[in-house]
């Protein structure tokens, strides 16, 4: 699920979520930032927020820069892997078939309704719980470079992960790609930023494409 920030606290019943800025464009969320392009992280709280940003400041702003590269000529190549496997951590101990049907006839004799059931019902012994948990795969794979000279500097990455859920049929899975730039030319600075993402969301009987 997507994560929800609270700069002051749940102020409101329609939307208590602060304003996303994103290397100076403002979005709704960061859900579909890959957490590795991430250089820094600003929370503006206060009426100083209000004051650059105006009403829709109310609820704070996050500002999110992405990285950019430095400038020291040689490139950077960086590659990063995860595997990791995700299990529940506690399950529920729920009767066994026998000993639901000995709990149900008990009551129901002790109710004196008449009612009992059959002796071969018990036999059926499904562990609905374990049928409907499992382990999940976490992938996570990423590759970056990055670099620059006395005026100009860059941010290449591209980043795929893969996160099964421990509920069966249901999983997520997300595509980044970045390109970042910064140019010195005299007094002017121009800098660029592409984000690409593609990402799937799978829960039980439905499937959310973003």
């Amino acid at each position: 699920g997507a994560a929800n920030v609270f700069v002051r606290g749940v102020s409101s019943l329609t939307n208590s979520f602060p304003l996303y800025v994103i290397d100076g464009t403002f979005a709704e969320n960061m859900n579909f930032l890959n957490p590795k392009d991430i250089e820094r992280i600003e929370v503006l709280k206060d009426a100083s927020a209000a004051a650059i940003y105006g009403s829709r400041a109310a609820n704070g702003v996050v500002i999110i820069s992405t990285k950019r590269g430095e400038n020291k000529g040689k490139p950077t190549v960086s590659l990063d892997m995860r595997i990791g496997l995700e299990t529940p951590s506690r399950t529920l101990d729920f009767l066994t078939g026998p000993e639901f049907v000995a709990y149900r006839n008990q009551r129901e004799q002790n109710d004196n309704t008449g009612f009992q059931i059959p002796s071969d019902v018990a036999s059926y012994n499904t562990d609905w719980q374990d049928l409907s948990l499992n382990q999940g795969l976490v992938q996570d794979y990423g590759i970056s470079v990055s670099g620059g000279g006395e005026n100009s500097r860059y941010y290449l990455s591209g980043n795929y992960f893969k996160q099964d859920g421990i509920l069966v049929s249901t999983g997520f899975e997300r595509y980044n790609l970045r390109a970042n730039s910064e140019f010195t030319l005299g007094r002017f600075k121009v800098q660029q930023s592409l984000g690409i993402t593609q990402g799937e969301i799978e829960s039980n009987n439905w499937t959310s494409d973003r």
